[in-house]
């Protein structure tokens, strides 16, 4: 979870240099990971919008990435015939099959194979960052196929961002793309954040894409991680959004712990469900949550269901 810091001022001029080292050295990676040549070069390094970096017209491979010392968010964006080819070459594929099989989405031995690639590059460019502007431990997070990304509100919305853009050529392969996205400032104000539980990815990214639109930071977690939620976290929290099925655990008894915990008991609660029932509504309000919200969530509900405090805090 993040904890307040504000990221660092990011410009094009100060990853100037990172781009090409970073060039430099996935070329060689990949390389030697893949087993034919791989070319990563002529580097762009620009100031790009949440609107502007989401525009790709076809789908793409996701790769969140972030450094919490540092309160910084990076995404490498890999269209999916790229990535369909380095998953696939280290699965022992031949160029023909992957080029045809190019337009659907990955098996779950791919996006693996995919990740493990990407995990070479973020330890790249986590170093570099490092060395360059001084951010450090940069961690690899959800690995995402974007189906839509033009159309996708949670796909890098509401963000300004640094974008290194590079041509990426696979021996055997259509020449291709690499995009890096560095976060160059804070999203939203400096209001309290919405803390949100939930251990869907998918919805996990939705959410944090309405942070400028709320005027707050929103800070997810996957409660499959936790055994139960910690007060001590909490406290900061304009509001706690928690899923009603926390993967096979209710969500309803941790809305009941924490408002029965003196530090969070003042701390505004809302559950969310796909399809929310009467029953579950009114437990939850007898639990103490404060509203219900429907997923898959959208911005408007997520903002109505904001208690007055916590809308308060934002405009201030």
């Amino acid at each position: 979870m993040a904890d307040g810091t504000t990221p660092p001022e990011i410009s094009p001029e100060a990853l100037e240099g990172v781009a090409q080292q970073f060039a430099d050295a996935c070329s060689e990676e990949l390389t030697a990971l893949l087993g034919v040549s791989v070319l990563i070069r002529s580097p762009i390094a620009e100031s790009v919008e949440g609107e502007e970096a989401a525009a790709h017209p076809a789908p793409v491979l996701d790769v969140v990435c972030r450094s919490e010392e540092a309160g910084l968010d990076v995404h490498l964006i890999m269209p999916r015939p790229e990535a369909v080819a380095v998953a696939g070459l280290q699965l022992g594929e031949d160029a023909a099959t992957l080029m045809e099989r190019g337009a659907q989405p990955l098996e779950q031995d791919q996006l693996a194979s995919f990740q493990g690639a990407m995990k070479l590059l973020v330890e790249v460019l986590g170093r570099l960052l490092q060395e360059s502007v001084g951010v450090t431990a940069l961690q690899l997070g959800d690995v995402l196929e974007v189906a839509e990304p033009s159309a996708d509100g949670g796909f890098l919305a509401a963000r300004s961002w640094v974008r290194l853009s590079f041509d990426l050529g696979i021996e055997g392969f259509p020449k291709g793309a690499l995009e890096v996205l560095v976060a160059s400032g804070a999203a939203g104000a400096a209001a309290p954040p919405l803390i949100v539980f939930d251990p869907c990815p998918e919805q996990r990214r939705l959410v944090e894409g309405f942070a400028a639109d709320l005027g707050r930071p929103v800070e997810t977690l996957d409660p499959g991680e936790l055994a139960r939620p910690d007060p001590d976290e909490l406290l900061h929290a304009g509001a706690v959004l928690i899923a009603w099925d926390l993967g096979g655990r209710p969500g309803l008894e941790w809305v009941e712990e924490l408002v029965r915990d003196e530090r969070t008991r003042e701390v505004p609660l809302l559950l969310s469900s796909d399809v929310p029932t009467r029953g579950m509504v009114a437990a939850a309000l007898r639990a103490g949550a404060q509203s219900f919200v429907s997923r898959p969530y959208g911005l408007e509900q997520v903002r109505s269901a904001l208690p007055a405090a916590a809308e308060e805090g934002a405009e201030s």
